[in-house]
Formats: structure tokens, C-alpha cells, sequence
């Protein structure tokens, strides 16, 4: 039996349609996968062997235009950690609302 994912990560995703323009104006295109098709069937590889591993990848799908906008706005390369980063600062945000906190335990103080 599979272990329940404990810890909760973003990766970042696109669609099938976006994929041409992201191996366009990505700086790492190189490093990317040549087809959609191959990047997804390898992001599935990967979330499968993470989850038996108790590790949960969410996906947060990316509009290209949108993140480049978000790259050039900072300053910052559009490459593969530019992305993990906008990935989780959107996983972050109400679009990917995180489970509710457990309520906080009243300390005694002692006297």
C-alpha cells in the first residue's frame, strides 16, 4: 500500500498547446524534453516514484506568456528555477488554497 503523500510540492506544468512557445523563449530549452508528450510521460514517471516515496507534486499549470511577463518583471532568466519558483508562489496563493491550519494550543503561562 502506497504511503499518504506528507510532504506537498508545486511543479510547474503546461499545455500541450503552450509547449512550442515555452521551447521558444525558455533559456534552458535545451534541457527540455523535445515533445509535450515526452515531458508529460516524464513528469508522471517522477510523481508516481515520489508519491511511494510519501512525497506529493501538485501541478500548477503555467500560462508562457504570463510567467515570461513574470521573468522580465524581475529581471530574472526564464530557465528551470524561475520556473519552480513562480510554481510555488502560485501553489501558494488562494488559486491553490492549502488545507486548513490545525487550531494553535493555548500555552499556560505559568505564574
Amino acid at each position: 500500500m502506497p504511503k499518504e503523500p506528507k510532504v506537498r510540492y508545486g511543479v510547474a506544468c503546461f499545455s500541450r498547446e503552450q509547449w512550442p512557445l515555452l521551447l521558444r523563449t525558455a533559456e534552458d530549452a535545451d534541457n527540455l524534453e523535445p515533445t509535450w508528450e515526452d515531458w508529460h510521460d516524464s513528469l508522471q514517471e517522477r510523481k508516481r516514484a515520489l508519491k511511494a516515496k510519501g512525497i506529493m507534486l501538485e501541478e500548477v499549470p503555467l500560462d508562457v506568456d504570463e510567467f515570461n511577463k513574470y521573468c522580465a518583471s524581475r529581471h530574472i532568466p526564464k530557465n528551470a528555477g524561475s520556473r519552480a519558483g513562480y510554481a510555488a508562489m502560485l501553489l501558494g496563493s488562494a488559486a491553490f488554497p492549502r488545507a486548513p491550519e490545525p487550531p494553535k494550543r493555548k500555552v499556560k503561562r505559568q505564574k
